[in-house]
């Protein structure tokens, strides 16, 4: 690529690092290193000069009081829940079993939703009447109101008790991911037409960046399983790239397996729900390289542990997935029901705590950057033989790492210590201009 002194390599793009990047490959620039200079080096030094440089690496040891990929079990969140009642029986029921203090002394179904006994009415919506909520929601108003009406509840739900995903709540999440999809809904997608998908979305470009590296950096790559495939609008030409990759794709939407299909048919593509541990879709198991990009982020937070447990159970080399570390992985308590918002996780961090060694491949932005995790260390003799599905289990970290290949190539570090690479604790900037701030370099000494 040709860099110029206006090519933006520091500069964001709509708040996003690295998207520049992933257009120029920053070898020359005008001050620090020059064609004469690169010239003037020895092989030694040019060797030197162009190797990998060693990335921070590190192991978030579980907390004492947590368990890997564990919600614990006083786990308490304040759930959110709308319910539209358009049958008469089930309105006189519902007024029946809810007290004069709006909340329900039993528990009762409105539209297929069951409402748990104790859940607070805090609004009402009818398309005659009106809206009604806190001081003017009252008993005596909701038995006026005229069908059809919508209902928020709150109530206090105990995830590990109380959160128990039946046929329906499965049903409502596979038809919302096919009519987002379906729909031109997804990220991904261009505008211009359902089967034309945007490969240039920041995102996505800043994936196909931290998978090339990753390619390029890890030796011996020769599987790997992508969660969440969708329709393979970036990721296509990745694996186009490298072609001595074995690539499988699964995804929950047959629409987009569908179209793969058609597309790429020596291509392998596997179906399945990745949170339904109960499923009978096997995934194969100890392929080299995992990547999961967004995929765990569209679900809640128990469908979230539960799917990165069945990937993780499969046993593979690397992980290559993306975290928040400004996130604490609450807010998913208010979307409970929902499947088209995202939330973000920070995988170090409780109900998860991964402690495998995790290094910093690509920077998305002040908080967020792509993360390779190393799940298990290399085979030094006969590969283990396959196991039954239902028989999987966690990969142990032993307790001597030096083998792990991110610990030989990289730089052990504390966790308090560790951070986003590249990104200083105290920035200099300068004006904005409309693609972000500019960073200031920092006055020779």
């Amino acid at each position: 690529s040709q860099l110029t002194k206006d090519t933006p390599l520091s500069k964001q793009f709509a708040g996003e690092w690295g998207f520049w990047e992933s257009f120029f490959v920053p070898i020359l620039d005008d001050e620090e290193h020059s064609l004469d200079k690169l010239a003037s080096m020895d092989a030694l030094l040019l060797e030197t000069y162009f190797q990998h440089r060693k990335l921070a690496v590190t192991c978030h040891r579980c907390p004492p009081s947590c368990q890997v990929l564990t919600i614990p079990q006083e786990l308490v969140v304040r759930r959110k829940l709308e319910a539209t009642c358009t049958d008469l029986d089930e309105w006189a029921d519902f007024l029946n079993k809810i007290g004069n203090d709006l909340v329900l002394q039993f528990s009762c179904t409105l539209s297929g939703n069951i409402i748990k006994d104790g859940s607070e009415c805090v609004k009402a919506v009818s398309k005659v009447e009106g809206e009604f909520e806190g001081s003017r929601l009252k008993k005596r108003d909701l038995e006026a109101l005229r069908l059809p009406v919508t209902l928020s509840f709150e109530c206090d739900l105990n995830v590990v008790q109380e959160f128990k995903p039946d046929t329906l709540y499965l049903q409502k999440k596979f038809e919302a991911l096919g009519q987002a999809y379906e729909s031109n809904l997804m990220n991904g997608f261009s505008a211009l037409g359902r089967l034309r998908p945007d490969p240039w979305n920041p995102m996505s470009r800043l994936a196909a960046s931290a998978l090339s590296q990753v390619l390029a950096r890890v030796g011996n790559i020769r599987t790997m399983m992508d969660v969440g495939c969708g329709d393979m609008s970036w990721m296509q030409y990745v694996v186009h790239e490298h072609p001595e990759v074995t690539y499988v794709g699964v995804d929950i939407v047959p629409y987009c397996l569908a179209v793969n299909f058609r597309r790429f048919p020596k291509m392998q593509f596997i179906q399945t729900d990745l949170s339904n541990s109960s499923g009978i879709e096997v995934l194969p198991q100890g392929v080299d390289l995992v990547i999961a990009k967004e995929v765990f982020n569209q679900m809640i937070l128990p469908d979230a542990v539960e799917a990165l447990r069945r990937v993780l159970n499969t046993r593979p080399r690397f992980l290559l997935t993306h975290i928040d570390t400004a996130c604490d992985n609450r807010g998913w308590e208010a979307r409970i029901g929902q499947h088209l918002e995202y939330t973000s996780y920070d995988y170090n961090k409780p109900p998860f705590s991964l402690p495998y060694p995790v290094v910093h491949i690509q920077r998305i932005s002040e908080t967020a950057a792509y993360v390779l995790y190393q799940v298990t260390e290399p085979n030094k003799g006969p590969s283990k033989p396959l196991v039954m599905a239902q028989d999987l289990q966690l990969p142990e970290l032993p307790l001597d790492l030096e083998e792990y290949a991110t610990i030989m190539d990289g730089e052990q570090t504390s966790p308090e210590a560790f951070g986003l690479v590249g990104v200083p604790g105290d920035v200099v900037k300068g004006p904005a201009d409309d693609l972000g701030p500019k960073p200031v370099r920092a006055e020779s000494e």
